[in-house]
């Protein structure tokens, strides 16, 4: 298995310590931890792709939701109610908003190592 290049630790070898996303877009969330979501997009930098992991508790889950047509948001609510452990919830439709992010912790395995970004705050979605 052949990983892209992470965001978070190219951010972190350039000493960039947080970010600001004007127009982030994800098609699922996962839920990894009690109260803890995150989801990962392929993202630009310097002209290669990247892994993002963008890391979000549940009320950061709900401020995104209040931005998204209201099917969505009822739908991934319920999802949230109902999740007890380690799941993922395909969003076709995607969920859009912006948002200021910080590095995280590096963590990582004997196949790759990560930083992910953990949300600090959630704007509207700069897209028209």
């Amino acid at each position: 298995m052949t990983y892209l290049p992470d965001y978070g630790l190219a951010m972190k070898q350039e000493g960039i310590q947080e970010s600001c996303f004007l127009d982030f877009r994800t098609d699922h969330v996962s839920s990894v931890g009690p109260n803890l979501f995150t989801t990962m997009v392929v993202y630009p930098w310097d002209g290669k792709d990247h892994s993002l992991s963008l890391d979000f508790d549940g009320e950061q889950l709900l401020r995104i939701l209040a931005h998204a047509p209201y099917a969505t948001a009822a739908r991934v609510r319920e999802w949230m109610l109902a999740v007890k452990s380690h799941s993922t919830i395909e969003v076709p439709e995607k969920l859009c908003f912006a948002c200021k992010a910080v590095l995280g912790k590096e963590q990582g395995n004997s196949m790759e190592r990560y930083v992910p970004l953990v949300v600090e705050e959630i704007t509207d979605s700069q897209a028209t």
